[in-house]
């Protein structure tokens, strides 16, 4: 099973948008009230690579 499996079954209007989400970088300063869901929802979403600040 694939580790996004649930997420690929779903239909996606953008082509190739998967392939580019898991190539995003990102940075997140602030681990506050707004900062620590906005981490755990990007980790979940797929986000390639999160680094926290």
């Amino acid at each position: 099973m694939k580790r996004y499996d649930r997420q690929q079954r779903v239909q996606n209007p953008i082509p190739g948008f998967d392939e580019r989400w898991s190539r995003l970088r990102v940075l997140l300063v602030g681990m506050g009230g707004i900062g620590t869901p906005l981490a755990q929802w990007l980790v979940r979403s797929g986000v390639g690579h999160l680094k926290l600040l």
